[in-house]
């Protein structure tokens, strides 16, 4: 497939960031942590993708 067909999603989220945010071991139990980092990083619009599609953080790092 050429990446001309991909469309490309940019989210205004810096990945990197994000992941020094977590803990390396953490899971998803923790309701008041969940909250925290939902603070720090709320999401932008919700994307319903119906075309192959590259998303990239605000670095330009590709996410997915």
């Amino acid at each position: 497939m050429s990446s001309t067909n991909l469309h490309k999603v940019q989210l205004n989220i810096d990945m990197v960031r994000y992941n020094d945010t977590l803990n390396k071991d953490e899971s998803s139990g923790n309701e008041k942590r969940e909250e925290i980092v939902f603070n720090r990083f709320p999401p932008e619009e919700e994307y319903f993708l119906t075309a192959p599609s590259v998303v990239i953080d605000f670095g330009g790092r590709i996410m997915v």
